[in-house]
């Protein structure tokens, strides 16, 4: 999914008007003369504003009228860091979501799915942003017979590439514990990093960046 949109945002110190506008995809629209200190690509980050206007969003823009996709097919979803709220009740009908619980699974045609929220930490503002111990606390208590791993963080080296390597080193080393063992790990699905969007086979494992962009395969 695109990153939420802020359409109009009240920044002060930006500009005469202090407003700032950005697309449908949560892009920035024009270049600022000058970004003012304490502002991240453009944006004050207020959680509270955040999630009251996705949730205005949400409410505007239906995920399943938007995809087609039908009531009763299930949906497995997990917030990234410019997600400041739940994404069940915008998408409705039958639908998982990855919480706070690392230990959660569930089963979908007969495959154990299971994941984790979180993101390396970048400035202390986005949705989700773990430091190092962290993450390493989140990972280990993911269980080991999962099928399917669903993540917003990649694992590091493993299509996170842009300009550096972004991905969680944690990840990393549950995913080729399992890749390299009788443990079987099929998927790993995952986003964040739009610059590496792509599949790669590593192991037993088939590694999948969709970031804002859709693949289909079979498992």
């Amino acid at each position: 999914m695109p990153n939420f949109p802020l359409i109009k945002i009240q920044v002060d110190k930006w500009r005469r008007d202090g407003i700032v506008t950005y697309d449908p995809y949560g892009h920035l629209i024009g270049s600022p003369q000058r970004q003012p200190a304490g502002l991240y690509a453009g944006r004050l980050i207020i959680p509270e504003r955040e999630e009251t206007l996705q949730r205005q969003w949400c409410m505007q823009f239906p995920f399943r009228r938007g995809t087609c996709i039908p009531e009763d097919a299930p949906v497995l979803v997990v917030r990234g860091n410019h997600d400041f709220t739940d994404l069940s009740d915008w998408i409705g009908g039958d639908v998982w979501e990855v919480n706070l619980d690392p230990t959660r699974t569930t089963v979908v045609y007969g495959l154990k799915f299971g994941g984790c929220r979180g993101i390396n930490y970048i400035i202390g503002e986005w949705s989700d942003e773990l430091k190092r111990d962290q993450f390493d606390d989140v990972v280990k208590a993911l269980p080991v017979d999962i099928d399917v791993l669903i993540t917003h963080a990649p694992p590091s080296r493993i299509l996170d590439f842009a300009g550096e390597n972004y991905g969680s080193p944690s990840l990393a080393s549950y995913v080729n514990k399992r890749s390299f063992s009788d443990l079987d790990l099929k998927a790993h699905m995952f986003g964040h990093v739009h610059e590496a969007i792509g599949t790669r086979s590593h192991g037993g494992t088939l590694f999948s960046n969709a970031a804002t962009g859709v693949q289909t395969f079979d498992l």
